[in-house]
């Protein structure tokens, strides 16, 4: 996917046993459909084409909230990206010398933040997230609450507590808004102290296991 998007916009690859060699001039806009909404590459198309020239346009593009954040960044530096947070995004290739210096707050990591709730929820007790953000984690959250974590957002983050034995839960990866192939080991890690069988299937990364 990473390869095919660039190679839209002008570049060329070279794949060896050992090296994939990649050249290119300046880039030009193309239209790009992925066949799946990847991060990675939907990432590297958009940041390529923010300096290419003309218009690139990417359907089934990726909508993760790290996808937002990057589009953001990149239009607070002088970029022009249409369509942030859908499947379809629009930018508009600048000059170089259009792209200036900004200030961004990069958001929270919500694999990371997974990662204590899962920590709490293994181990029992209360644990405070700072500046987690719980509409990022909405369907994995949901998932949490079936196994029998309680969840309670705070002006500054969130307030996760275990209490007792966890439930099992059935789970199955998606992209976004569907629940992070990321997560998997964190759940698997959880189901293994719950009460009863689950299944986890992976439909995303089979390499994951």
């Amino acid at each position: 996917l990473h390869v095919a998007a660039l190679e839209a916009m002008g570049a060329t690859f070279d794949l060896t046993d050992e090296y994939l060699d990649a050249r290119a001039e300046r880039l030009h806009g193309a239209d790009i459909m992925f066949d799946f909404p990847s991060v990675g590459a939907t990432e590297n198309a958009v940041t390529a084409a923010v300096l290419a020239n003309g218009v690139t346009t990417i359907d089934n593009a990726a909508r993760e909230p790290e996808m937002i954040d990057l589009c953001e960044f990149l239009v607070a530096m002088g970029a022009k990206i249409e369509g942030v947070g859908t499947s379809r995004l629009r930018i508009t290739g600048v000059a170089p010398g259009d792209l200036r210096a900004c200030f961004h707050e990069t958001v929270p990591d919500r694999i990371q933040a997974a990662t204590y709730i899962a920590a709490c929820a293994v181990a029992g007790g209360t644990i405070d997230l700072l500046n987690a953000k719980p509409d990022h984690m909405q369907m994995v959250l949901s998932r949490f609450r079936d196994m029998g974590l309680e969840f309670r957002a705070l002006r500054y983050g969130l307030r996760v507590a275990a209490d007792g034995r966890l439930r099992a839960t059935d789970i199955a990866t998606l992209p976004y808004p569907g629940i992070a192939t990321d997560y998997k080991p964190l759940i698997i890690t959880m189901l293994s102290v719950a009460d009863g069988v689950a299944i986890v299937t992976e439909n995303i990364y089979p390499g994951r296991f």
